[in-house]
């Protein structure tokens, strides 16, 4: 457990003048920011309108009305303690791109960076040199809202002017592997690199990783569409990305 002193709760009971309790957050490493919501908020045991704890606020019923202290109490709950102290997000290298709903870098990796991280895998050179004939483009996105955001591959364009590039799926790869000879660990190994195909994103949750294409010797550009809304009905979000190339080694 970590204390944020910045947080600061009144306690509001009739006839007594307000007390501070300190808020606690758990540290959970695989989550940040806006990530730590109300369910993760343990306060110093509290009585307030029946509300024996915070923590069962939302989960029992209230034995009383709502009182106007309450409702002030769990308006500053709803608001996600770590903005008020999260830094300015560094410029990252390469493209990106940033809006009040997501943000979305492109990470790519030259034929000597991915050749040295699948020999660190102990990959043969066989399957490497299938894996170098192709052109990965590393996407890592961000939801920042509260509305659900559709990662689904199928829903994203890759085209230069009005020529379409076929995107390269899982379903490529076993033949390539059988011809390698590239054991079966191995293959798990690289799938879990490659970018799911569906991924439902909620309030600040990423994900990342590889989509394949065919080489390209010229820029193109990605066209990425998510629908958004957790039945997918509401608006459509379009990014894109223009002037993307495929590394080569540098001389």
């Amino acid at each position: 457990m970590r204390r944020l002193s910045a947080r600061i709760i009144p306690r509001c009971v009739k006839g007594q003048s307000l007390q501070r309790y300190p808020v606690w957050l758990s540290a959970d490493p695989r989550l940040d920011s806006a990530s730590l919501l109300l369910a993760r908020i343990v306060l110093v045991p509290l009585r307030l309108h029946g509300i024996e704890t915070a923590v069962t606020t939302y989960y029992v019923p209230m034995k009383r009305p709502l009182m106007p202290c309450t409702l002030a109490i769990l308006a500053t709950l709803l608001i996600p303690v770590s903005f008020a102290e999260q830094e300015p997000r560094p410029t990252p290298s390469g493209p990106w791109y940033e809006d009040g709903a997501v943000f979305i870098r492109i990470v790519q990796r030259s034929p000597e960076q991915l050749t040295a991280f699948y020999l660190g895998r102990e990959f043969n050179q066989a399957s490497i040199d299938q894996i170098l004939g192709t052109c990965f483009v590393t996407p890592i996105i961000h939801n920042k809202t509260f509305d659900v955001l559709w990662l689904e591959l199928d829903n994203w364009q890759f085209s230069r002017g009005d020529e379409q590039i076929r995107r390269i799926k899982r379903d490529y790869w076993p033949e390539k592997w059988e011809q390698s000879g590239l054991p079966q660990a191995h293959r798990s190994t690289f799938g879990w690199t490659l970018m799911p195909e569906v991924r439902d994103l909620r309030l600040d949750e990423g994900v990342g990783g590889s989509v394949v294409i065919p080489w390209q010797s010229r820029p193109f550009t990605i066209t990425m569409n998510f629908h958004t809304g957790a039945d997918k009905q509401g608006p459509l979000k379009t990014i894109v990305f223009e002037d993307i190339e495929c590394l080569t080694d540098t001389p």
